[in-house]
């Protein structure tokens, strides 16, 4: 499932959109996010994303005005892994 959750500025969680993904590669993420934009989505002001490279790169390309930062809670899970 390929899943994306908005924030407004109030501090709400807005669901945006929810999908099958057969895997999470650019080219899925690409796709999903297409989806978004043709139903309206302007880009967003930040996205917040796990390590996935993925999505990473679709964001790049589809939402190009986006700024970019990584998951704190996820990027801890990783270092604690390897700790």
């Amino acid at each position: 499932m390929l899943c994306a959750y908005g924030m407004l500025w109030d501090g709400r969680k807005v669901l945006l959109h929810l999908a099958v993904g057969d895997k999470e590669s650019a080219v899925c993420w690409e796709g999903f996010l297409e989806d978004m934009k043709r139903r309206g989505l302007k880009d967003p002001v930040l996205a917040v994303m796990d390590g996935n490279a993925g999505v990473r790169k679709a964001v790049r390309n589809k939402l190009p005005r986006t700024r970019v930062q990584r998951c704190q809670v996820h990027k801890m899970e990783t270092v604690q892994f390897f700790v």
